[in-house]
């Protein structure tokens, strides 16, 4: 985690050398209020390793592309989400969706959560 925390750090002060950043307090304003004032949702500096979403297999990836897509992305008129809209779905919908599933899948299996039947071994 101190890598990443390190990772960041730099990464924010190249960013805050920018022109753009600079000299536009639009664009300084925006990304203060959406991102910069909230690394723990977004950043892996604060991102627990316990939980990994099962992104290594073209399987996983598609399966979770089609989740996303049909079930977050979708509009009741066809129209594309922004970049900002579609980030915002993913951080306060879509993942929280997948780690509620992700725990709730693996409790569902384990000893606490049901009572097994005595012929079952333990």
């Amino acid at each position: 985690v101190q890598q990443h925390d390190k990772n960041f750090r730099e990464a924010e002060a190249k960013l805050f050398a920018l022109d753009i950043w600079q000299n536009n307090q639009k664009v300084r304003s925006w990304l203060n209020s959406k991102w910069l004032s909230i690394p723990e949702r977004w950043s892996r500096a604060w991102t627990g390793l316990d939980y990994q979403l099962n992104v290594f297999t073209n399987n996983g990836v598609e399966a979770n592309n089609k989740v996303l897509k049909y079930s977050f992305l979708k509009t009741a008129n066809g129209t594309k989400k922004t970049l900002s809209e579609a980030f915002d779905i993913i951080i306060n919908k879509f993942l929280p969706e997948q780690m509620r599933r992700f725990f709730l899948g693996n409790t569902s299996q384990s000893g606490a959560f049901r009572k097994y039947k005595d012929h079952v071994p333990l």
